[in-house]
This record gives structure tokens, C-alpha cells and sequence, in this order.
């Protein structure tokens, strides 16, 4: 008795929903007759729907009319889009919107223009419901309604036009007795103009003059009930007279070129003292003037004078009036400058206060203006800085002095008998060495001064970690130099004297404890498997040698062995005693079950395997075949000694 295998594997038609299917028989793939899919349609027969008062892209859509291929469509006065798409069937698919023949909304650049006026609406304008305003400049409103076919068209109530603004005043400029005015025929709008009596001598300017400006409306605003006060005196409508070398003060104003009567001028002579005279304004003149000044004297020579032991700040400036100072090389006594000055005067002269005939600048210094010169790592005595004055620095260290004199110049000389001898502050950076220990110096940051201390640790210890300090002593030494216990030299030992760690850990051997880690003490293993034995010691390097490894106690064997065509339930487990079944794929009947053994061995073994399985009788030599217009997702590939069971059914004979 045998089994025949006959593998079935169905495809999707693209353009149909038939399911054709292939067999595998007698190593072959056969199709039944008639089992076939339909060509599938590749484009629309036709153009795309219109849609009126529309636009759409079908223009740019390539290729045009393919299978999946759309058309946008947007209407022109609405906001409304909808889209058509070519099917599989080859026809367009129905538009679901229409689109109104008239516009929406008004154009905003149609609204009818207006002079003299600004667009204050802004949009949209609805259809029969949307009003464009525009202000007038002179005030008032035009209005245009958004009519429903897309068209303005003004409210039958509102105005239809702005007036021009009014840019000037037309009437005359208005005109008093006895005054005069400013106006100069500018009559645009905002212009303003004073209106002035001719004498207001007792009145103030409020009462006597009046603002007149052009208004907006075209008129001029002014007070028509202003009235100008009687003429009492004829003004002066001349200058007063002219005095050489004389100053005038007049007691009243000009007012428009008009001096009014009894006006005064007094004229007093620049150079001549006490020489003055005055001119009135009578009857419409001015009274007339005798006085004669001299010519004034504006300069003195340009040799200016000179003082001792000074420096003069003299920069040619020789008007009347003009000064300048002398400043002494040398200072009082009370450390203030001393200054003379001198004058130009108004005859032509100089004059110097003091006077250098009876004072004179200092031909020395009288102290010293400086600090005393320093001098490092001493102390300097108490005293003052008057010229010859010797200040003495003490030097810290070994008590010398040093010395420096106020001289003549108000200059220091330099000190004598220096530099003063330093005083140790620090023992530098080269420490001792001390043999086999470590420091917590900072070799990057070393502090190294007086007082400054460095803890020494052995590197070497017993129970107990052995500690040396050494200080930086007053003399600039480091000490003590050597290890030191209770004042004994008790250097550092020069090896462990214990094992740091715990003796290492043997595999397959009983690990004793070491009974303790001092030096040259040996651990001894007993291995295992076999009861052989291996060692370790602690050496002078404070570790423990290294022991030989005991011998491996198997615990597993290595991987299963193959078997064609056949099945096993191995789950991993290969240790010694586990077991796995054999069973044949295409004769169940046909099993052998294998155990791991331990050999005495490195590793166990797998008990032999003496089963053969036979091999699948029947197969397709190769890959299912491709099907004209199907869906390539549904191809599959398909191994007959691996059957997939989701896309392959099976028929048993």
C-alpha cells in the first residue's frame, strides 16, 4: 500500500472574483480546462463629466484616462469641490455636487470709486446682503450694496457723492482803525495772522491785538467786536541815534518797526566813565544826541609777564579782561599749590597778583610729594617727608637697615643698604623618598609651605597599615626624613607579609579554606574526579600562585545526532541520563529512542542511533507556475517537503 499526494494551489483574478486553480499530479502542474481569468479593462472609453460654472485639472492629469486616474473639480462661485475617478469597469464615477450660476460674493476692486473719500468696510460682500461705506473727508457717508447677481448698486437712501474739502478762506481779511497786521495774502486753511493797535502804550497785549485764522469752512474766525484804543502820541518809526563806543539801553520794545512815544534811550561811553546822555521819542523823532565817546582799548602787549620758579599757562589770549596763572614748580609748606595770576587791563596794562616784586615761588622743595620707596620684608619708621627727612626701612628678617632722603627735586633717592635677606617660607617641591610607602602629595598643586604636612602610608602591611608624617619645619627642611615609630627607625618591609585575597577557587575540587594568608603559606585541593591533588602558595607579591586545574567531571553530552526524513522530541535537555525519541515523517511505524551515557569521558555520548526513514514519494520539481492577470500577493512558493497549510489542500488516495 502506498499514498499519492495531489497539492491544489488557487489564484485571484484581478479583474474578476474567479479563483483558478493549478494541481501538482505526477510531478507536473496542470490546470483544468476553462480555468482562466479575464483580460482587465486598462482605461475609461470616454471624456471625464462636465460640471457647469466649474474649472477642473483633467488638462494636467497623466496618463489622462488610466484605470485609478481623477479629475478635481471646484466651483466658481462657491467654495464647493468634488472629484470624478476613473473605475475599473472603464466609466467615470458621478459627480455629487452642482454650482450656482452667479457669484457668491462682490469684487471688492468693483465698488464704484468716490473722491475725496477712504473705503472704511472691508470684505467679503455677500450676495444682496454685503454694503461697502466709504467716509467723506468733509464728513457724511456713500454706500454701495452687494446686489444677488454679483453687481454693486447704491442704497436708494444714502448719498450718491462727497464734496471737495475747503482749502482756503475767499472773504477779505478783516480790517481795524489805528492798527496794523501781519497778513501776507496767505488765506489756505489753518493759516493764522495778528492784528495790532497802533499804540497800546497803557493797555496790555491781550486788549490791543487779536488772532485771526482761516477756518476750515472757508471763513475767517477772528472777534469782529475787537476795537483799538485812541492814538494818544505819534511813534518813532525810526532807530534811535546812533553813539560810537557807547552802550544803548532802551526801556521799551520795538513793535513792528515802530518805537512808541516817549520811548527812552540812555547811551553810556564804553571807555569814558561816567559819560552818559539820552535820547526821547517826541512827536514822532528822536531827540538829538551830543555825546562823543573815546575808543576803548581792547588789547594789551603780547609780552606777558613772567614768574620765577614757575610755569606760566600764557596761550597769547591779550584781550581787556583776559587772565591767566602762574603755577610754582614747588609746593607750600602746606602741600597746596601757589598761584599767581595775571590780568589784562582795561588802560592796556598787566598787572600779576601777589605782586612778584614783595612774593616769589620757593627756588626748592619742601617735602617730598611721593610715598618712601618700598623695600620688601621690612618695616619702615614713623617720620614725615620734608626736604633732607632720611626714612629708615628695618629689614624683617636680620634687623638691617635701609635708608632714603627727601631731596631738593621732592624726590626719594633710592634705598641704600638692600635688599633686605628673605626668610624661608617654603621647603620647595622635592619631598623625601621614603622606600616602599605612598604620599598624598599633589604633585600638581604642591603645598609646600612652612607648616605644610605629607602622611606617608607603607605599601607593605601587616594587620595594621603603618603611617609616617612629615612636616615642613620653620628651617625650610622636610623632617623627619625616614619612617619613624616611637622616635625608632622602623622602615617600610619590602614585601606582602599576607596574601591580599582569599586563596583562589578550584573547579571540581573540595576549595579548602586556607588556615591563613600570611607568607609562604600553601593551600592544598583534593580533586574530584579522580582525588589528585593541586597547591597554591602566597608569595612576596601579596598574591597567591596560581593552582593546576582538576580534571573535568562530565556533566552532558554533545549535540543529538541527524536523521533524514524524521521527527524528534529533543527539547534542549543533553545532560547525562536524558533521553530523545526518533520517529520517521513518512512512516510513523518506523521510531528509535537514544540516551546520553557518561563514558568516563570529558563529555557523555549519545547511544547509537540505527534507524533509517524513507524518503516523500512523489513531488513537483519545481515552483508553482505564474497565472496571466492574477494577483501577484496571492503567489506563493511552495516546497512539497515542507507544505504550507494555509495556501495548500491535500487529497489522499
Amino acid at each position: 500500500m502506498f499514498t499519492i499526494y495531489i497539492i491544489l494551489y488557487s489564484y485571484a483574478c484581478q479583474a474578476s472574483a474567479d479563483t483558478p486553480t493549478l494541481a501538482c499530479t505526477d510531478n507536473a502542474w496542470v490546470a483544468p480546462a476553462g480555468n482562466e481569468c479575464p483580460e482587465p479593462v486598462t482605461e475609461c472609453a470616454g471624456e471625464p463629466p462636465a460640471l457647469d460654472f466649474s474649472s477642473n485639472d483633467y488638462s494636467t492629469v497623466s496618463p489622462k484616462k488610466t484605470v485609478g486616474a481623477f479629475v478635481n473639480y471646484a466651483c466658481w462661485n462657491t467654495d464647493d469641490t468634488d472629484f470624478s475617478t476613473c473605475q475599473g469597469d472603464g466609466t467615470w464615477s458621478d459627480l455629487l455636487i452642482s454650482c450656482p450660476e452667479f457669484p457668491a460674493n462682490c469684487a471688492e476692486e468693483d465698488i464704484p470709486f468716490q473722491d475725496y473719500a477712504s473705503l472704511t468696510s472691508s470684505g467679503p460682500y455677500g450676495s444682496g446682503s454685503g454694503t461697502a461705506v466709504w467716509t467723506c473727508d468733509v464728513g457724511g457717508t456713500v454706500e454701495y450694496e452687494c446686489q444677488t447677481d454679483g453687481t454693486w448698486g447704491p442704497i436708494p437712501t444714502a448719498g450718491t457723492i462727497c464734496s471737495a474739502p475747503i482749502t482756503h478762506c475767499d472773504g477779505a481779511f478783516p480790517e481795524f482803525d489805528d492798527s496794523f497786521s501781519d497778513y501776507n495774502n496767505m488765506n489756505q486753511v489753518d493759516a493764522t495772522f495778528w492784528i495790532e493797535c497802533n499804540h497800546y502804550s497803557d493797555f496790555s497785549f491781550s486788549v490791543a491785538a487779536i488772532e485771526v485764522k482761516c477756518d476750515s469752512d472757508g471763513n475767517w474766525d477772528y472777534n469782529p467786536t475787537f476795537t483799538c484804543p485812541p492814538i494818544e502820541a505819534a511813534a518813532c518809526t525810526g532807530p534811535p541815534p546812533f553813539v560810537e563806543y557807547a552802550t544803548a539801553v532802551l526801556d521799551a520794545y520795538e513793535n513792528w518797526g515802530k518805537w512808541l512815544a516817549d520811548t527812552e534811550v540812555t547811551y553810556t561811553c564804553d571807555a569814558d566813565a561816567g559819560m552818559t546822555e539820552t535820547s526821547t521819542c517826541t512827536n514822532g523823532e528822536w531827540t538829538a544826541v551830543t555825546l562823543v565817546c573815546s575808543e576803548p582799548i581792547t588789547h594789551c602787549s603780547f609780552t606777558a609777564p613772567t614768574v620765577d620758579n614757575s610755569l606760566s599757562h600764557y596761550q597769547g589770549d591779550n584781550t581787556v579782561d583776559a587772565s591767566f596763572r602762574h603755577v610754582c614748580n614747588f609746593l607750600a609748606p602746606d602741600e597746596s599749590e601757589i598761584v599767581f595770576t595775571s590780568t589784562c587791563n582795561a588802560d592796556g596794562t598787566w598787572s600779576t597778583d601777589p605782586d612778584p616784586l614783595v612774593e616769589s615761588c620757593p627756588t626748592h622743595a619742601t617735602y617730598c610729594s611721593e610715598q618712601v620707596p618700598h623695600v620688601a620684608d621690612a618695616t619702615l619708621d614713623a617720620g614725615d617727608n620734608v626736604f633732607e627727612t632720611t626714612r629708615i626701612h628695618t629689614c624683617s628678617f636680620d634687623g638691617a637697615p635701609v635708608e632714603s632722603t627727601c631731596q631738593d627735586t621732592g624726590v626719594w633717592t633710592a634705598p641704600t643698604g638692600g635688599p633686605c635677606l628673605l626668610a624661608p617660607n617654603t621647603c620647595g617641591a622635592t619631598i623625601p623618598v621614603i622606600a616602599n610607602s605612598v604620599n598624598d602629595f599633589n604633585t600638581d598643586h604642591p603645598d609646600a609651605r612652612i607648616g605644610a604636612t605629607i602622611t606617608y602610608s607603607c605599601v607593605f602591611n601587616g594587620d595594621s597599615v603603618k603611617t609616617q608624617t612629615v612636616t615642613c619645619d620653620a628651617s625650610g627642611d622636610w623632617l623627619p626624613t625616614e619612617f619613624q615609630t616611637d622616635a625608632v627607625d622602623d622602615p617600610c618591609p619590602t614585601h606582602p607579609i599576607k596574601c591580599f585575597k582569599q586563596n583562589p577557587y578550584v573547579a571540581f575540587s573540595d576549595n579548602p579554606d586556607a588556615p591563613d594568608r600570611n607568607f609562604e603559606t600553601t593551600v592544598t585541593y583534593t580533586c574530584a574526579f579522580d582525588n589528585s591533588e593541586v597547591t597554591s602558595t602566597c608569595t612576596d607579591t601579596g598574591e597567591w600562585s596560581t593552582p593546576d586545574p582538576c580534571p573535568v567531571v562530565p556533566t552532558n553530552c554533545d549535540a543529538i545526532p541527524t536523521l533524514d526524513n524524521s521527527k524528534n522530541n529533543f527539547n534542549g535537555d543533553n545532560t547525562i541520563g536524558a533521553t530523545v525519541k526518533f520517529v520517521c515523517t513518512y512512516d510513523p511505524t518506523i521510531m528509535e529512542t537514544l540516551t546520553c551515557e557518561d563514558d568516563v569521558a570529558v563529555t557523555g555520548t549519545w547511544t547509537e542511533l540505527t534507524i533509517t526513514c524513507p524518503e516523500l514519494p512523489i513531488k513537483c520539481s519545481r515552483r508553482n507556475p505564474f497565472v496571466d492577470y492574477t494577483d501577484p500577493s496571492s503567489t506563493h512558493t511552495y516546497e512539497p517537503d515542507q507544505p504550507n497549510a494555509s495556501t495548500v489542500s491535500f487529497y489522499f488516495t
